[in-house]
């Protein structure tokens, strides 16, 4: 993999962080990376609602993330998204 993609917006994510997290990762080949794995170690952070993760021929991977959409406080120890999630 030569070539990581990162769109979506993340107001909220420091783009510095998703890259220590994918870049270890990335050092594979294009056959051996492990999408799921990447996907799940993205979805650890809580600000991040949505991640999809896809390997483009013959080098890339392109990463798609969306973030909670914070309505309400809950309980003084989270947030409500738009979607009905607490996170």
């Amino acid at each position: 993999i030569t070539e990581v993609s990162i769109r979506g917006d993340y107001a909220h994510i420091n783009p510095e962080t998703l890259k220590m997290v994918v870049t270890p990762f990335a050092q594979k080949n294009f056959f051996w990376v492990d999408i799921l794995a990447i996907k799940n170690k993205l979805l650890v952070f809580p600000w991040l609602a949505k991640v999809e993760v896809s390997k483009v021929w013959p080098n890339k991977l392109e990463i798609k993330i969306a973030e909670h959409k914070p309505i309400a406080v809950w309980n003084y120890q989270g947030l409500l998204s738009n979607q009905a999630v607490v996170f």
